[in-house]
């Protein structure tokens, strides 16, 4: 019986669809920052923190309830700063875009420009 189990896990694991990986372009990160005003409490800042940080093409996500923002690192060339906005989460807390920059990687999550 333990054979059969371990030949079906076998199976399945060979049949899974292969991972995608995305590679990010550094050269070209942005920073995004979004207002999220109908945030309630620090579960809600932190569940829109993983959100974001699930979407492709994010590098970096912090959300704060405090000020009611979060900072999101992303590369422009998979992900617009409009579709960081698209998932019902985000909507649901009201996310705006405050403001894009380019990111200085030397400096990343010092200084943008």
């Amino acid at each position: 019986m333990k054979k059969i189990l371990f030949v079906l896990v076998l199976f399945l694991i060979s049949c899974s669809p292969p991972i995608q990986t995305t590679i990010i372009d550094n050269e070209n990160l942005r920073v995004g920052e979004i207002g999220l005003p109908d945030l309630y409490c620090d579960s809600c800042a932190s569940n829109s923190e993983v959100v974001l940080e699930n979407l492709n093409g994010v590098v970096n996500a912090n959300v704060n309830f405090d000020n009611k923002k979060g900072i999101i690192i992303y590369d422009p060339n998979i992900i617009s700063k409009e579709e960081l906005l698209l998932d019902s989460v985000i909507q649901y807390y009201g996310g705006i875009i405050l403001s894009d920059s380019v990111c200085d990687f030397d400096e990343l999550l010092i200084t943008c420009n």
